[in-house]
């Protein structure tokens, strides 16, 4: 992948992604090669200009969870979230308690405000992960948004805590919940 972000132009650096975006097909790999693909790519690439090649790979490796991922996300990127939110719902049953995947699947839910659905499923990825930043945070985010559940918000953030009591970016964000409900003792 150092092949695509270091090449010093845009022509070589789509003839690094078509040789990179080859190679991640055809050859037997770990999934988080595609992950990085997806991430480095997108320094040449529209997000509708990464989804065929994503396609690509997500057809010849559906046995790679981030497979799904790399597509899935790539589709919600490129204004096609209910196609995604299909994607995940697919993957879900393949994949039923990977985290990671129910996070994404959320974030394409939240991009159609199906934001109960959304939070239904970060739930599930709570359950798994109970102290995963990236879960908690999207679920804080989606109950401000929704009208401020405080009581599931403290409920997730006390869990959280429970399992990484060390998490200082959990801690400030317990502080930041407690100052938007005016409650400065506990922040």
């Amino acid at each position: 992948l150092t092949l695509i972000e270091s090449a010093p132009d845009r022509p070589c650096g789509l003839a690094a992604i078509d040789f990179v975006c080859g190679e991640l097909v055809r050859q037997v790999t770990v999934g988080d090669a595609l992950l990085s693909f997806q991430h480095a790519a997108k320094a040449w690439l529209s997000p509708e200009e990464i989804l065929p090649r994503l396609h690509e790979a997500y057809l010849a490796r559906p046995d790679l969870w981030q497979s799904w991922i790399a597509y899935g996300s790539q589709l919600t990127q490129s204004g096609q979230a209910e196609a995604a939110v299909e994607v995940f719902r697919e993957g879900v049953e393949r994949f039923p308690i990977l985290p990671r995947l129910l996070v994404e699947y959320a974030q394409a839910l939240r991009s159609l405000n199906r934001r109960d659905e959304a939070l239904a499923q970060l739930a599930r990825a709570l359950e798994i992960t109970p102290g995963w930043n990236r879960a908690v945070r999207s679920f804080v985010d989606l109950c401000y948004e929704g009208g401020r559940d405080w009581e599931a918000v403290l409920a997730v953030l006390n869990r959280a805590l429970r399992s990484e009591p060390m998490d200082s970016d959990l801690r400030g964000l317990l502080g930041w919940v407690h100052e938007q409900r005016h409650e400065y003792e506990p922040a």
